[in-house]
């Protein structure tokens, strides 16, 4: 069986996190904690306000320290209430919608790569399908294009042919009438030249 090394790192990862905000939803910060966490808004499951996500349209980064109010942790995911520039917002963050998070006080922090690896995977493919598709689509064209004009070609020199035919057996009909009329000639001048030679007969005694 094959270990799913990425997988069983990514869940631990996301428990990390989780168990990070347990403590925090439970006993609050201690000292100097807090937290910076950078998340994908492109995510669908993200909730945010409206004009958040069009300041914010790819990725946001919240620090949870001082004001923050209803942290909710839950299985799949928290949500919290924080205050930007004196405007109170609700947030609802599923895990698989992180891509960082970090303590600076303790010098401690995960990237969770795999979320951005993967809209970075998507654009990719999508990227790939679309510089296999259009060459190929050209391509088709062209060929139906090439196969009317050949077609239409083709089509043009059978005409031309069929009218080359129709022109020869014309010419040979045409013809026949003068190989008659020469025929008749020559039957006609045959038939002089008897009559000549039976006068020059009568002239000289011979019947």
């Amino acid at each position: 069986m094959k270990i799913d090394y990425s997988k069983i790192l990514k869940k631990n990862m996301i428990n990390v996190f989780k168990d990070i905000l347990l403590s925090v939803e439970k006993n609050g910060f201690q000292e100097g904690h807090h937290l910076y966490v950078n998340i994908n808004t492109q995510n669908k499951k993200v909730i945010i306000p409206k004009w958040l996500k069009d300041k914010y349209p790819s990725e946001i980064t919240i620090i949870i320290q001082y004001e923050f109010w209803n942290l909710k942790v839950k299985n799949h995911e928290f949500s919290i209430s924080l205050s930007f520039n004196d405007i109170k917002a609700n947030l609802t963050i599923p895990y698989d919608s992180i891509i960082s998070f970090a303590d600076p006080y303790a010098n401690f922090g995960l990237r969770l790569l795999q979320n951005r690896d993967k809209e970075k995977d998507k654009s990719q493919s999508f990227l790939i399908l679309l510089l296999v598709a259009v060459p190929l689509a050209l391509m088709v064209v062209g060929v139906a294009v090439w196969f009317f004009f050949f077609m239409k070609g083709s089509g043009s020199n059978n005409d031309e042919e069929t009218y080359a035919r129709m022109a020869r057996e014309l010419s040979a009909q045409s013809e026949q009438p003068s190989a008659l009329t020469y025929q008749t000639s020559g039957v006609t001048n045959q038939t002089s030249g008897v009559n000549q030679t039976k006068q020059a007969a009568k002239q000289i005694g011979v019947k």
